[in-house]
């Protein structure tokens, strides 16, 4: 149940920015079963993190509005991302630097650049 309820979350909340409309409050934060899951959520009912996605996805759109048409290209830059992620967590866990607050930035502009590469698949290219 938590898990379909936060699929529709996420899916409203993509549609929704893609659409660009604002995001509604579509699911009542005071009936949301996902708080017993541990989820966070924002006034909106839209989880804090996926909205930090979308958000930083729009964000880098606006800052770097050429995006490769080469998938080998867009899946080296999420992968840059995602390496920045793993040097996160290892200055936090192995050299005691850094912060939880560092991985958490590093995973919300991963996520952001993984939209932004499902954003831009070419789904007819074989």
């Amino acid at each position: 149940m938590e898990e379909k309820l936060l699929n529709k979350m996420i899916q409203t909340a993509w549609e929704e920015w893609h659409s660009g409309q604002e995001f509604k409050d579509n699911i009542p934060n005071a009936v949301n079963p996902c708080f017993s899951a541990g989820y966070r959520f924002g006034i909106q009912g839209i989880p804090l993190d996926i909205r930090s996605i979308i958000s930083e996805l729009s964000r880098a759109e606006k800052v770097y509005p050429d995006w490769p048409t080469d998938m080998v290209y867009q899946a080296s830059i999420m992968n840059e991302e995602a390496g920045e992620v793993v040097q996160a967590v290892n200055n936090f866990v192995m050299h005691n630097s850094g912060s939880i607050k560092d991985i958490h930035d590093e995973l919300i502009q991963t996520g952001a650049m993984v939209l932004r590469c499902l954003k831009n698949l070419d789904v007819n290219n074989k």
